[in-house]
Parts: structure tokens; sequence; C-alpha cells
């Protein structure tokens, strides 16, 4: 059977795992600490798929690297909050033995990968891993795909990217790559242009038609 991609390429947080409580409680402890400002949970909610660097100069923050090394020490704290998404694991198994590229592309940096996803025991999984300091600029600029497509060799496409929000989108979008907006990470689904719309990771192998 011909298939339309080879590279099936993921997000992190909100995509593969459920790291919100620990992102935005985190984060709001940090504000809290630093400046005696209490944030709702939703009003923070826009630091979900952007480099930390990004969320503190939306939130003015003054000392970044102290609030940065902070807001890292609290999500640790919070790691046992974290969870792999129901299912996603056996998706990824089944993705991987049908012959397909599995890739990341995150907003998290290096250090972070290893502390914050690679603990979850799914990272053997893929392939190839983009992260934060890998590029210049970061999503929603296709950057980081861009950069994917060059370490791989891939065309555009070639590829299939899965992810949650609207910069995840936005990244696809300017990259000219098929977009997946993951239904059980989205909470605004409605908001967001996709290709796919799959409401449970299992979702995904009729999308790439292995199941």
């Amino acid at each position: 059977m011909d298939r339309k991609y080879s590279h099936i390429v993921f997000d992190v947080d909100g995509t593969l795992i459920d790291s919100e409580n620990s992102i935005l409680r985190g984060l709001q402890m940090v504000m809290e600490e630093l400046y005696g400002k209490v944030y709702q949970l939703d009003e923070l909610t826009f630091a979900l798929g952007i480099p930390g660097k990004n969320t503190m100069e939306r939130l003015s923050v003054t000392n970044c690297e102290q609030a940065m090394k902070l807001w890292s020490r609290y999500q640790q704290e919070l790691i046992e909050t974290v969870q792999v998404f129901a299912g996603m694991e056996e998706v990824l198994g089944a993705i991987k033995e049908a012959g397909f590229q599995l890739g990341i592309i995150t907003s998290k940096d290096k250090k972070e990968y290893r502390q914050e996803f690679v603990p979850h025991g799914i990272d053997d999984y893929f392939e190839v891993v983009i992260c934060m300091d890998d590029t210049v600029k970061h999503k929603p600029d296709p950057a980081p795909l861009l950069k994917y497509m060059e370490k791989t060799g891939a065309s555009a496409d070639e590829l299939l990217y899965i992810g949650d929000s609207v910069y995840d989108q936005q990244c696809a979008g300017e990259a000219c790559v098929d977009f997946v907006l993951g239904g059980w990470g989205c909470k605004n689904p409605e908001s967001i242009k996709a290709m796919y719309y799959p409401l449970v990771p299992e979702d995904i192998l009729d999308i790439l038609g292995i199941r």
C-alpha cells in the first residue's frame, strides 16, 4: 500500500504526556514566590507549547534565569502528577512496527527534555528529537520542523505533525506540513485548524491506515 506519510512527528507536552498541571501549577508558584502575584491557572495557559523564556517575557519577569530554575524545580516536585496519555505507548509501538519513522519537536530544551520527558520511558520510540536549543527560532515559527526535515532529509509532504496547541498548528502550517490536532490534550479544538481531529491516541492508527 502506498503511504502518504513516512515520518510521524509529535509535540511532547499535551500530546505525548499530560503535563498541564505541573507546568501551570509550577508557574503559578513561581510568580507568587518571586513577585507576590497570584494567577489563576487559566490565566497562564498561554504558556503551554512555547519556550519557557517566551513565557517569562510575556509575564514581564526581570530575572528570567532565576525564574526558570525555580519553575524547573517546582515541575520536578510535581512530576508525579505527569503521565503518558492512556493508550499512547501502544500507539507508538504500532506506528513503529508498521515502519514509520517517529520524531519529536518540543519547546523544551535538552535539559528539560531529559529531566521532564525521558523518565516516562517512551523516548526510545523516537529517532530524531528537535529541542528548543536546536533552533534559533521556535514554535510557532516553522524553524523546528524545517530543522527536522534538514536532519532527516524528509520533504514536507512526507511529514505528519501531531500537537495540541495553536502554536503547533502555526508551526506546521508555515512549514507546509499536514497537522493533526490531538483532542485528548487540546482544550479548545474548535479554534484550531487541522487536517485531522482524532479524539484519542488510537485514532492516529486509523489516519495512518494501520488499524
